[in-house]
């Protein structure tokens, strides 16, 4: 069976539940599904490409300038739209790693070198990684937490690797779409270099923090002019939908809702880790909204036709088979994962 090369396949299995994409357990905020009918029925016009009203908003939740804010169509296309902008000739990345970064460096031309963040280390970044880092080197993307290990980059390596892409004048991209939901306070946003950084910019996303996947909505965040005004210039005008925009707006107005959310990914997190763990499972104690462990190989074939979609992440580079990622989701769903899992594991040991 070939493997889709992301979660969320829904279209062509007969699922239950979908444990493969990481997003907000909770789902979309009520006051969001109602915005976007809104508007869904006020489509008959362009929508505004500058993004206006949620572009004052957010301005105002993420404390940056307005105009420091560039929105995609998903964080993705603006992936694509730094690659294809800046089309560099040298870039790096981290191994495993979302695939979609080497997508879009291999569109634009560049194909790039890699760093192992090995098993032996825990899948973790080394305090070698910025000594990668050379004049030659245009462009690198890092996801914090990782993707699909979950593991954070340390912030001794994030901040000597943004001190070494400024010497060397190095586009330094980081992807924070999971930040907001992780569970371990000791996650902190680059943000505050974006003043200081000319080359630094910051990649979030409504996917993963307000379960908004279908809708569509990134953005970046940068300081600099120039950077901003070359994505623009390989994004169409009308990127971003209406339904999205005033539903992107009545997400930033939700009060109460991401406590509850962590509080509910803590729990999550801690049930599913001890079950699988009593299950004979290794896992990773990373600190996203998500749990990577391995196993046995073919659980994604025995979880499927049980109707329990899980990552299988034997497609990462770096990552071999029997490797898995399951998201964190409500109560009754990852005590039906624990389940579904051991009868799994059950039938691979009658064989």
């Amino acid at each position: 069976m070939q493997r889709p090369d992301h979660g969320g396949d829904i279209y062509r299995n007969h699922i239950q539940v979908d444990f493969s994409v990481s997003l907000n357990p909770l789902g979309m905020p009520a006051s969001a599904v109602s915005a976007a009918k809104e508007g869904a029925a006020a489509s008959a016009v362009y929508p505004d490409s500058e993004c206006a009203k949620l572009r004052r908003l957010l301005s105002v939740k993420e404390e940056v300038p307005p105009e420091w804010i560039v929105f995609g169509s998903g964080a993705a296309e603006l992936i694509y739209a730094l690659a294809l902008a800046f089309r560099p000739r040298k870039a790096l990345l981290m191994a495993p790693g979302f695939s979609e970064y080497e997508r879009a460096l291999l569109a634009a031309g560049c194909h790039p070198d890699h760093y192992t963040c090995s098993r032996e280390r825990g899948y973790a970044a080394g305090e070698d990684f910025p000594d990668l880092v050379s004049p030659e080197t245009d462009m690198i993307f890092i996801c914090n937490p990782n993707n699909p290990t979950g593991v954070p980059v340390r912030w001794s390596v994030l901040e000597q690797t943004a001190a070494v892409c400024r010497e060397n004048d190095t586009m330094l991209i980081i992807d924070e779409c999971f930040l907001e939901l992780c569970t371990d306070p000791a996650v902190q946003s680059m943000k505050g270099f974006l003043r200081d950084h000319g080359r630094l910019v910051v990649l979030r996303a409504f996917t993963k923090q307000y379960a908004m996947a279908g809708l569509r909505l990134g953005y970046l965040l940068s300081g600099n002019q120039q950077i901003r005004s070359r994505v623009r210039s390989c994004l169409q005008p009308w990127n971003v939908s209406i339904p999205a925009q005033m539903a992107g707006a009545a997400a930033l107005g939700e009060e109460g809702y991401m406590e509850k959310a962590l509080s509910c990914i803590a729990e999550g997190k801690e049930y599913l880790l001890k079950e699988l763990e009593a299950l004979g499972l290794s896992c990773i104690h990373g600190a996203a909204n998500f749990i990577f462990f391995e196993g046995p190989g073919g659980l994604y074939e025995k979880c499927l036709r049980r109707g329990i979609l899980i990552r299988d992440c034997s497609n990462f580079r770096g990552l071999r088979e029997g490797s898995y990622r399951v998201c964190v989701r409500m109560p009754d769903d990852n005590r039906k994962l624990i389940q579904v899992l051991a009868d799994c594991l059950r039938e691979e040991h009658n064989g």
